[in-house]
């Protein structure tokens, strides 16, 4: 029998049947890895699916103390069976506490999940049940104890939430009740203590919730009163997520309704392997009843008052032909001069690259900052400069030219010795000390050039043509493109695209937004802030372009948040500047 070994030592029974991309399937408390065998057979047909056996449950290892039980460890349990099963990537589904442990694991290991179901999660997440469902909890536990086994499993089975599932299938309901009841006393109890009793509830995870960008499937019974609630709150939550409700159905939905449970999670794996599990359309705004007038949003949008008159162009773009970019900053070089030299490896002179991982010292940032006189809007910082190595988690740069030298702006996110930070980096007192991987694109023939702008007194990045490019005239074209003060930047995006008539285009950008405002409803009330698009996507509505951003954003006090931002509500502050890439071009 297969065996994995985990990071602290537990030996994990697990089973493994059919090619393809890998499904983890993860059970719940009531259930073992035989609970997933309607799913195995019908997903083996297509994929490699991998059952196993939590740590509790034999043929796996019982643990003997409760502290070795927990929701963390229940999460990175999955994790070590991937790499135990050689899987670098899979979809993760899971039930009940199940569920729990790979919602979990999406928000701890993103880059070794490609998708998540989470089938009847929420219980204890409840604040006004949740001492209540401690109590229950430790009462099984007791159960269990006192009873073994055998005598808990007919009481346990009969639960309010899955008496739905005795009813429909009684033949399916006794097996799965007889197979309750050859639990491990130990580790039920344990499980319930560890797991169960001690895990967050779901909606104390809002802002990790909001930020994560794993697609997620939920699915809740609607006779499964406490998972209803945290269901509609994920929903809400995760950008990226859907729910489906199963009519007249319980806690035990894999079991109960076998042949709708696979249907559902086999459209939503092939939604999500051809790329169509985005975040929510921004036109399907939650507060709006029936639209009453175009765009009145914009209308109300939040105006700075800036010192200088305002420019009468309120956007400024030009086009070329784009060159792919990946190289790395190496150790010894100061972040500016790295990125300068992949760029003229290339040829290019102007464009954008996305930095990950490495780690840089000195390292020295600063953020955004009310102004000391009346000169500016707003203002910088005093440098911060942690101490030791700091690890770059996301940045993004617009490399152009400043006073005829390479010059680049860069915002980002990173890790100090203090926790997450954020801020505008200070690339030419910044040094590389551990290689940092750089993905972009560029032009050979336009870039961004430093320029005085009188509106906001400072000197900011504006886009200018070179050189001509025939190329471009009949390719894939890529922009460069800058959004002044108070235009709404989703809108000013789609403008752009308008104009050059590209539908359908990829964004990449940095700048600074009044007062964010995303989906969810959560806000940031700051005036100055600096943002990275995280991801940013132009669709094709109705033949007409559709943006979509997801951002990082630092306010004054140095919080960071990340989200969906609200169409046509999102005004800029001083400036944003842009890379467009067009996509599909015909």
């Amino acid at each position: 029998m297969p065996f994995a070994t985990t990071s602290d030592g537990v030996r994990l029974f697990y089973e493994s049947a059919g090619q393809g991309t890998a499904i983890v399937f993860v059970h719940e408390f009531g259930g073992n890895h035989w609970s997933w065998e309607p799913q195995a057979s019908y997903f083996s047909r297509r994929h490699r699916c991998i059952t196993y056996a939590a740590r509790g449950y034999p043929p796996s290892d019982v643990p003997e103390k409760v502290e070795q039980y927990s929701q963390a460890r229940a999460a990175d349990d999955i994790v070590d069976v991937m790499s135990a099963a050689g899987l670098e990537k899979a979809h993760i589904v899971g039930l009940s506490m199940g569920a729990f442990a790979c919602l979990h694991a999406a928000l701890r290991h993103p880059d070794r999940v490609l998708s998540a179901v989470v089938a009847g999660a929420g219980y204890g997440s409840e604040k006004e049940q949740q001492e209540a469902f401690r109590r229950n909890s430790e009462q099984v536990a007791r159960g269990f104890e006192q009873r073994g086994a055998e005598g808990f499993a007919p009481v346990y089975a009969e639960s309010a939430s899955r008496v739905q599932f005795q009813e429909k299938d009684p033949r399916g309901w006794t097996l799965f009740a007889e197979r309750l009841a050859k639990h491990s006393v130990l580790g039920a109890a344990n499980t319930m203590r560890g797991v169960q009793m001690r895990r967050p509830s779901l909606y104390d995870l809002k802002e990790e919730l909001g930020a994560m960008q794993v697609p997620l499937l939920i699915v809740v019974g609607d006779e499964d009163d406490h998972s209803i609630q945290p269901g509609v709150f994920l929903k809400r939550t995760v950008p990226r997520s859907g729910l489906t409700m199963f009519p007249k159905s319980g806690h035990t939905l894999n079991l109960e309704e076998p042949a709708l449970f696979n249907r559902v999670v086999a459209e939503f794996i092939a939604q999500v392997e051809a790329g169509r599990w985005g975040v929510r359309d921004p036109r399907a705004d939650p507060e709006q009843i029936m639209r009453t007038e175009r765009a009145m949003s914009i209308l109300e949008l939040r105006h700075i008052q800036h010192p200088g008159p305002a420019s009468v162009e309120r956007t400024a773009d030009v086009a070329g032909t784009p060159v792919p970019l990946r190289f790395v900053l190496e150790t010894g070089d100061t972040v500016d001069t790295a990125i300068t030299r992949g760029f003229a490896a290339a040829g290019c002179i102007g464009g954008f690259v996305t930095l990950r991982g490495g780690q840089c010292a000195p390292f020295r940032y600063v953020m955004p900052a009310a102004s000391p006189d009346a000169d500016h809007v707003a203002w910088y910082s005093d440098t911060f400069a942690p101490e030791g190595p700091v690890t770059i988690e996301r940045a993004g740069v617009i490399v152009g030219r400043r006073d005829g030298k390479p010059f680049v702006h860069c915002h980002g996110i990173w890790n100090t010795r203090d926790g997450m930070r954020m801020g505008h980096l200070l690339a030419p007192d910044s040094m590389v000390t551990e290689p940092v991987e750089a993905i972009g694109i560029g032009l050979k023939t336009a870039t961004f050039e430093g320029l005085p702008d009188s509106e906001t007194n400072f000197t900011l990045f504006e886009p200018i043509q070179v050189t001509t490019d025939d190329e471009g005239r009949a390719g894939v074209r890529l922009l460069l493109a800058k959004v002044r003060p108070n235009e709404d930047i989703s809108t000013a995006i789609e403008a752009i695209c308008s104009d050059h008539k590209i539908t359908k285009a990829n964004v990449y950008g940095i700048g600074s937004l009044n007062e964010v405002r995303f989906t969810d409803g959560r806000r940031v009330d700051a005036h100055a802030t600096e943002v990275l698009i995280s991801e940013g996507r132009v669709a094709d509505i109705n033949g007409q372009p559709r943006a979509s951003l997801l951002i990082d954003v630092v306010d004054l006090d140095g919080h960071v948040s990340s989200g969906q931002l609200v169409h046509g509500d999102n005004p800029v502050c001083i400036t944003f500047e842009l890379v467009i890439e067009e996509v599909n071009h015909s």
